[in-house]
């Protein structure tokens, strides 16, 4: 049994982030990216949390690994993660 699934597939791309656009610091541009999330979360009607977000890290020997992190909070201070699956906070 073949299945065309081809119309599942729609367009991500919601604008461009170009290089003037940038502010001075990296906080001012999360700052950004976060009220932006927090704005679709609260009008879309679609039932997701703007503070989930995928951490990926590589280990010595190369391979990646990814897991969803949940952003407990933010300041100028690193940020505040926890893991979903071992449900412990971490940096």
């Amino acid at each position: 049994m073949n299945r065309d699934l081809g119309n599942y597939r729609k367009s991500y791309q919601k604008g461009n982030l170009l290089e003037d656009m940038i502010p001075d610091s990296a906080t001012e541009l999360f700052d950004l990216w976060f009220a932006e999330a927090e704005t679709f979360a609260t009008e879309s009607g679609i039932d997701f949390e703007p503070n989930a977000m995928v951490l990926s890290t590589i280990s010595k020997e190369g391979f990646p690994k990814g897991r969803v992190v949940l952003l407990k909070a933010y300041s100028m201070q690193p940020p505040v993660l926890k893991d979903l699956k071992i449900g412990v906070g971490f940096l």
